[in-house]
């Protein structure tokens, strides 16, 4: 994902971090994070997961896997 973005020369909106907590960090300096459970994602979003979160309220663990959003079909997300 990263050489993507830099490669494309997108590293002004789309911060260059290798680690998850981090990059989400980095997002929300530059006012691009956003957190809420009901929105739909778009094809070419950034989305972060916790594999402990219950998807009920707001996310407070810790982020664990990023994947870009290929598609999101009723409640299945295609990420790359």
């Amino acid at each position: 994902m990263k050489l993507i973005y830099v490669k494309l020369g997108y590293t002004d909106i789309i911060p260059t971090e290798c680690g998850c907590e981090k990059h989400i960090e980095l997002f929300k300096k530059i006012g691009c994070w956003v957190e809420d459970e009901n929105r739909k994602p778009n094809p070419g979003d950034i989305i972060f997961y916790d594999w402990q979160d219950s998807g009920n309220g707001d996310n407070t663990g810790n982020p664990d896997h990023v994947g870009i959003v290929e598609k999101c079909d009723g409640n299945i997300i295609v990420v790359i």
